[in-house]
């Protein structure tokens, strides 16, 4: 049953209804063209962060995109996260038609 649910639904493992997860080379070799949002503490962030990223909280992700209308400045908006900490951010990115984001792994340069 769970099985036939499943197939019914497609291949959402690759599919647009889950976040994309990119590697700290791709970030680097696209900086110009990603907004890269750290959501780590302060602290964190000031040990090291990827070049240009903006320490924002988890809390102030959705708002700060809409304000800025920077999701659709961007090719792709990527989320830098130490340990889960943006995790809800599938669901509300997609409740505010943000398509075109992914997660960042792999530690920050220093």
């Amino acid at each position: 049953m769970l099985l036939k649910y499943v197939e019914d639904r497609g291949d959402f493992i690759n599919s647009d209804n889950i976040p994309s997860i990119v590697d700290v080379d791709e970030v680097q070799n696209n900086l110009g063209s990603y907004l890269i949002l750290d959501v780590r503490s302060v602290g964190d962030y000031e040990l090291g962060h990827i070049q240009g990223a903006i320490n924002i909280t988890p809390d102030n992700l959705i708002d700060y995109l809409i304000s800025k209308n920077a999701a659709n400045k961007f090719i792709k908006v990527i989320i830098a996260s130490a340990s889960g900490q943006a995790s809800f951010s599938p669901f509300v990115f997609h409740q505010n038609d943000i398509r075109n984001y992914a997660y960042v792994i792999g530690p920050s340069p220093n």
